[in-house]
């Protein structure tokens, strides 16, 4: 998207960093996960998408759970 390149790329080498370092940790008991909750309710979304719906997307506040969940010493991340 025009103008969120900066954004675009740090995200990118955000995501590629902490896929190699869970293939460097792998026979570590240190686990790296990364979280992609997609389209959010955000104000940076609106942002970007000044015309999108807000009410349709999910609020922040829900992917808290989840990110709990892989928080604890005995979860298991979901592969995707």
């Amino acid at each position: 998207r025009a103008f969120w390149g900066m954004y675009a790329a740090t995200k990118a080498g955000a995501e590629a960093l902490v896929k190699a370092w869970a293939d460097e940790i792998e026979s570590t008991p240190v686990r790296a996960c990364i979280v992609d909750p997609g389209r959010m309710r955000t104000a940076m979304r609106a942002q970007a998408y000044p015309g999108e719906d807000p009410s349709v997307l999910p609020h922040p506040s829900e992917i808290g759970p989840l990110v709990l969940d892989l928080a604890r010493a005995d979860a298991t991340p979901p592969l995707t």
